[in-house]
């Protein structure tokens, strides 16, 4: 990455590399996120106090990426769990409406569509990714997209069917109905777009909160992949089984907060002030059997000099 912004034409004293949920962290450990219910109802937003502990779970498009901080005396983190996620993103989900579109239609005929009606493709998944948002857990509402002309045309040029004959043939009728320049999901595959990504991202955050070595008291999400409802549903069904005293936050803005927190990064350097390494590394060595040494020592003969690295994943 250095390299890349060398070439650029960015030096290394301009550049500054940050981790992308701790950039999120501080950013919303400095402004109001925490939740208070004052006289009357109200709620009013404030500043992170000190010992306060939050988990930030970065939700974006290609991964996600989760730490737990402690706010320490001057604004400074502490890290309380090592930074934990993966290949979690909002584009998996994309990626089985895909998969979906292939068994309807097959494969052949959506690879066909993709490259002669490229742009046709792209609008496709610009509104499976606006209406995903909207979609809900145990949702009876279909999902209703734009129907792509461009289909049909390769439908008949293939097949000499339309869109409906030809995915009543490959006995898909009863997952997609077609009406008028619409075609509308039926509400169950939901669950197939969203469950398995939904339900690891889930595993992540209870993984931290059943390590029992420290009270949560926030969880924010943030990032583009925290707009889907559905995926939000879901952390709050797990997170209040687990710890139901725990607030869970949405902040404003939530897929710029890793933007932002990066650039308050270069005014506060020192801002994680404490990380926990995720790998042990370990030393172990003998000294030469002497035998003058007393009988207790005598027990390993062996005369050797051992070292190597051990890696733990730490907790």
């Amino acid at each position: 990455m250095k390299e890349s912004a060398n070439q650029a034409g960015i030096d290394n004293c301009r550049l500054r590399l940050v981790l992308e949920p701790e950039a999120a962290s501080v950013y919303c450990q400095a402004h109001c996120t925490l939740r208070t219910i004052r006289t009357g109802g109200k709620v009013k937003l404030e500043p992170f106090p000190v010992n306060h502990t939050y988990i930030v779970a970065d939700l974006g498009g290609g991964t996600a990426d989760i730490a737990t901080h402690l706010v320490l005396t001057g604004g400074n983190l502490r890290e309380l769990f090592r930074a934990t996620g993966g290949a979690l993103g909002g584009t998996e989900v994309n990626k089985k409406f895909i998969l979906f579109l292939e068994e309807v239609f097959g494969s052949d005929i959506i690879k066909l569509f993709r490259t002669t009606y490229r742009s046709q493709y792209m609008d496709l998944l610009r509104d499976f990714e606006s209406k995903k948002k909207r979609v809900t857990v145990n949702t009876d509402k279909p999902m209703r997209l734009k129907w792509p002309t461009g289909l049909t045309d390769i439908i008949k040029q293939e097949h000499r069917k339309t869109p409906a004959e030809y995915v009543k043939e490959r006995n898909h009728e009863k997952l997609i109905i077609f009406k008028r320049d619409k075609f509308q999901i039926i509400s169950g595959v939901a669950d197939y777009f969203f469950k398995q990504i939904s339900d690891d991202i889930v595993a992540k955050i209870v993984e931290i909160l059943q390590t029992q070595s420290y009270a949560i008291d926030s969880l924010l999400v943030v990032g583009g992949f925290a707009d889907s409802l559905y995926l939000r549903e879901k952390i709050k069904q797990a997170i209040f089984k687990q710890s139901p005293g725990i607030d869970i936050v949405k902040p404003e803005e939530a897929d710029l907060h890793v933007l932002k927190g990066a650039v308050l990064t270069t005014i506060r350097r020192m801002a994680i002030s404490e990380r926990i390494s995720p790998f042990v590394y370990g030393l172990r060595s003998s000294e030469p059997f002497d035998e003058k040494a007393p009988s207790q020592m005598k027990r390993n003969p062996c005369i050797r000099l051992i070292l190597f690295r051990y890696f733990q994943e730490m907790h």
